[in-house]
């Protein structure tokens, strides 16, 4: 009996130790699972991260490829822009001459007008000397003075 009291004793201990050993195991099974639980969330996480990671270099790809094509844009722009500078310049020269020369005609027209005014005064005044010198006035030449004096103002 003396060895069933151990024995008993032995198994209640044991049996304790088993319940102890069964709850560590119980709380390490908790512990793995929220490791593994966390792994996962950590590997989404990354996965998410590297697909962020990969979208922003493709934007920068793409927006790197925009730039170069808005700064050939540019540079083509500014080559039309020197082209429409230098046409603009060469019609400004052009405009400049046919204006010089326009201004010379106007100023010879302008003379030649003068000239034939006077030549017309001229002969509107020798017109009417004859025509009051003479007695009488015929109705032709009245006609014809009256329209001299219409062409002289």
């Amino acid at each position: 009996p003396e060895m069933s009291l151990s024995m008993l004793s032995r198994i209640q201990g044991l049996k304790s130790q088993s319940a102890v050993n069964r709850e560590l195991l119980a709380e390490k099974q908790r512990a793995l699972q929220d490791a593994v639980a966390a792994r996962d969330h950590l590997r989404s996480q990354v996965a998410a991260d590297v697909a962020e990671r990969e979208r922003q270099e493709d934007n920068a790809r793409r927006l790197s490829g925009e730039l170069a094509g808005l700064r050939q844009d540019i540079a083509r722009y500014e080559r039309e822009r020197a082209v429409l500078r230098s046409t603009l310049s060469g019609l400004r020269g052009t405009h400049q001459e046919k204006l010089s020369e326009l201004e010379e005609r106007q100023r010879a027209f302008s003379v030649a007008t003068f000239d034939d005014a006077a030549k017309l005064q001229t002969l509107c005044s020798e017109f009417r000397a004859q025509c009051c010198d003479a007695p009488r006035r015929s109705r032709d030449q009245s006609v014809l003075l009256a329209v001299l004096e219409r062409e002289q103002s």
